[in-house]
């Protein structure tokens, strides 16, 4: 009696379209962690030139921090995720003490770790992308 096989796999096929499916997925990381970079570039710069009474940027910072702490949630990198939800929640921080006018400027306990934050994120945004 003649083997039946309800699904008949063509073996080239699969390891053409894994092959594809692995370059998708290692350009699709790249393009992920180049715009983390971006995203932790201007995190950086606004908070070294944030002007006191602009709320919308304070919120803007928390938005955009919270986001590709998401994104990193979905992309599977753990260790980005981790180091993000922190900023997220100095940021966080950041957003409620201006909100509430309990500080006239950036608190140094905040600005502290969100630089050493962000050149933690640097580094290993960087050292993916090798």
């Amino acid at each position: 009696m003649k083997k039946y096989n309800l699904f008949e796999n063509d073996e080239g096929a699969v390891a053409v379209a894994d092959i594809d499916t692995l370059k998708m997925n290692k350009e699709l990381s790249e393009r992920f962690l180049n715009h983390c970079l971006e995203e932790i570039d201007w995190i950086v710069n606004t908070v070294k030139t944030i002007k006191q009474d602009d709320e919308d940027v304070f919120n803007s910072l928390y938005r955009r921090s919270r986001l590709i702490s998401g994104l990193s949630k979905i992309h599977h990198y753990q260790r980005l995720n981790l180091l993000l939800e922190v900023l997220v929640f100095c940021t966080d921080y950041l957003r409620h003490k201006i909100q509430y006018k309990a500080s006239k400027r950036i608190p140094h306990n905040i600005s502290y770790p969100i630089n050493l934050i962000t050149s933690a994120l640097v580094q290993i945004l960087n050292d993916q992308l090798k």
